[in-house]
């Protein structure tokens, strides 16, 4: 028997060049990497030696209003207002721009439209800036690009906006939806291998209606 449980990775909608600017935030590793960026910034703010760079330094922007933007988003708010404060002599890292970009009308868009306004007043309590209905067209070292044109320089950009599935199916040969995940029965074997089970984000099951 093989089970399958390979999970899913970042999508950057034909745009992979940008991951090497805008981690994404999927295992222990992604994560230390997106904490020492935040750091970072602030650390090169501290010792920019005019205002522009500053500002850039002090920006930091997340991709994608799913749950983990909208986690990454508050804790970086987070950190900036309560638990970094004191740690710098040249900068208020309280004024730290936040920014929280969502191509569709909503974040959190897979839960009730009343759980997501909550989730949003929420956030721009903690100060963050939530920008809806905006898909980025741009995204590298400088900061991002958004579809109405407006450009926001950041040092730190985050990549919460999509995911694809592990390249399961590609390995046994087997179909695929437009996410890569695997179709598969209600046992969670691909079709014609009873041997194999692919379970998780790597599996697309339905039901006998097909949702």
């Amino acid at each position: 028997y093989l089970v399958i449980a390979t999970g899913a990775r970042h999508a950057y909608f034909g745009n992979e060049e940008w991951a090497e600017t805008a981690p994404g935030l999927k295992t222990i590793g992604d994560a230390t990497e997106i904490r020492a960026r935040i750091l970072s910034a602030f650390e090169r703010a501290e010792v920019a030696e005019n205002e522009a760079d500053r500002e850039r330094f002090l920006t930091f922007v997340v991709v994608g209003g799913g749950p983990t933007g909208v986690e990454l988003a508050g804790a970086i708010a987070e950190l900036a207002r309560k638990v970094i404060i004191r740690d710098f002599r040249h900068i208020d890292s309280s004024s730290a721009r936040v920014v929280l970009v969502e191509a569709g009308p909503r974040v959190l868009p897979t839960m009730p439209p009343e759980l997501s306004d909550k989730a949003r007043r929420q956030l721009e309590q903690l100060g963050v800036e939530v920008l809806l209905r905006q898909p980025v067209t741009r995204c590298d070292a400088m900061g991002v690009a958004l579809a109405d044109g407006r450009e926001i320089r950041a040092s730190c950009v985050l990549w919460a906006a999509g995911v694809m599935a592990s390249k399961a199916a590609k390995w046994l040969g087997v179909p695929a939806d437009r996410a890569g995940r695997v179709h598969v029965d209600q046992n969670l074997n691909p079709p014609g291998h009873d041997h194999i089970f692919v379970i998780g984000d790597t599996a697309a099951a339905t039901d006998a209606s097909g949702r």
